[in-house]
Parts: C-alpha cells; structure tokens; sequence
C-alpha cells in the first residue's frame, strides 16, 4: 500500500480578500493579520500533483528543500497531477508561517500585499522554491478576481496525510 496516493493525502485551501486598511501591521511594517470580513471567501479542494506526492514520498526518506512559497496566477485550467508549474504565474511571496494543528496535519500561510500578485488572479500553487522547483499542490478558483492595490489576499493552505 502506498502512503501518499492521492486518496491517503489532501490538501485544503482558503483564500481570503481583504481591503488594504483592514492589515495589522507588524513591527517592520509587513501585514501580520487582517482585522473584519474579507470581501471575498473561498475554499477547495486542490489537486495534489505527481511531483507533489513524490516530494512527499522523499521527504519521508531523504532530505528535500521544504515548501515555502505560494504562487498566484491567471490561468484558468483545470487541476491535474501532471502540472508542474502555474498555467500563468503572476507572483510568488514567501510562506509567513506553519503549524502543525493535530496529527498528520500542516497548515501554510502566505500573504499577498498591496503590491504583489495584482492582476486577475485564479490559481494559486504551493512552491519549494521562489523560482521554478516543485509545486506540490494547485488550487484553482471558481471565478477569477481582480486583485489591485487596493487589497490583499491571506491564503492558508492545510494538508493532510492520514493512513484511512
């Protein structure tokens, strides 16, 4: 039996839009939180890719650059295991944090700026490195959103691993 075939391990993501005056920022100025409701909520299931469940696989077996980075694109496609990359890569911005909430459980958050990722965003892809690497899981939107300078997007993406 394997451990990580697509049905043992998932991946989950939010995505949230706020206004840019709802930001908490931090003490060098980086927005560490939001404060009200977002102007837009959603959430899904992603697809995890081919390279992504092989990362995992590695991981458990051999040193890997771990996940870092979320990517925000344009493209439309839908998900499939075999992507590798975003269909259209606007920006990637480093993850702020990580936790492990219960067994077999992380969860990822990254914060798009003001000033980063603006366009028309719809799919996003978690990365291992700021340029090119191995994007583990993809999530596109219902509908793309206009993203401009006006407002930031919190993604929080959590993975699963479980033996059932």
């Amino acid at each position: 039996m394997e451990i990580f075939d697509g049905k043992k391990r998932k991946a989950n993501v939010k995505v949230e839009f706020f206004r840019k005056e709802q930001a908490i920022l931090g003490k060098n100025n980086e927005i560490v939180d939001f404060i009200g409701k977002p102007l837009k909520i959603e959430e899904g299931h992603n697809i995890n890719t081919n390279a992504g469940l092989n990362y995992a696989a590695q991981a458990m077996a051999v040193a890997v650059t771990p996940f870092s980075y979320i990517g925000v694109g344009s493209g439309s496609n839908a998900e499939d295991p075999s992507d590798t990359e975003l269909q259209t890569e606007i920006e990637r911005v480093g993850i702020l944090s990580y936790d492990f909430p219960s067994t077999g459980v992380v969860r990822f958050r990254a914060i798009f700026e003001a000033n980063q990722g603006n366009g028309s965003v719809r799919e996003f892809g978690l990365f291992n490195a700021l340029v090119a690497g191995t994007m583990g899981v993809r999530y596109v939107l219902g509908a793309s959103y206009t993203k401009d300078t006006t407002l930031s997007i919190r993604v929080t993406w959590t993975i699963t691993t479980t033996d059932t």
